[in-house]
């Protein structure tokens, strides 16, 4: 009786390992099409335009500015408003952004934020309860969808990233001034 007990367990190992291996076979497939997929998405030669983006509320709310830098390039900060939260500020910096990308035609674009909020409710992994957050994220993917290739990543922020910190500069300046598309070319 104890043999057909190994045998019975033998071969629910057998078809559990089968199973296995066919769930792997079908992961590393997944990934190969991933790869694929996104070495089709930017076409050889075809730039990456990075932007770094933050948001700015002094007070949490109260006045706010939000900014992007792309790398190598132009810099914009935007008064957001008088009485804003940190989290529009670091929405509005991403929607600027985008728009900014739009309006040149750029179609393939890394957006680096300090923000996890923000990245996590545009990937789709939190849920936006807040009405004004939920129109932010609105108007980027509808931008977004339209790219060839969108990505976000984030950037731990105050860790001395020279991008990070010129966007939070430049943040901090547009809630400060009170000034709207401070357009400045960078070094």
């Amino acid at each position: 009786m104890a043999r057909n007990i190994v045998i019975s367990t033998m071969s629910d190992l057998l078809a559990n390992l089968q199973l296995y291996i066919s769930r792997l076979e079908k992961t590393v497939s997944d990934q190969k099409k991933e790869i694929e997929r996104l070495k089709s998405v930017t076409a050889p030669g075809e730039q990456v335009t990075h932007i770094y983006t933050d948001g700015s509320s002094l007070g949490n709310p109260g006045p706010g500015g939000s900014a992007f830098v792309v790398k190598d390039g132009i810099g914009k900060g935007n008064f957001v408003g008088e009485n804003v939260t940190n989290n529009q500020c670091e929405y509005d910096a991403v929607l600027e952004a985008v728009k900014y990308c739009k309006d040149l035609g750029i179609n393939s674009v890394v957006i680096h934020t300090d923000s996890n909020l923000v990245i996590q409710q545009l990937s789709g992994n939190w849920k936006v309860k807040c009405a004004i957050l939920q129109q932010y994220k609105a108007k980027i993917r509808e931008i977004a969808d339209e790219m060839v290739h969108f990505e976000l990543k984030h950037v731990r922020g105050h860790s001395g990233d020279v991008w990070n910190e010129r966007a939070d500069k430049m943040a901090r300046d547009a809630a400060v001034s009170r000034n709207n598309d401070r357009d400045i070319m960078l070094e």
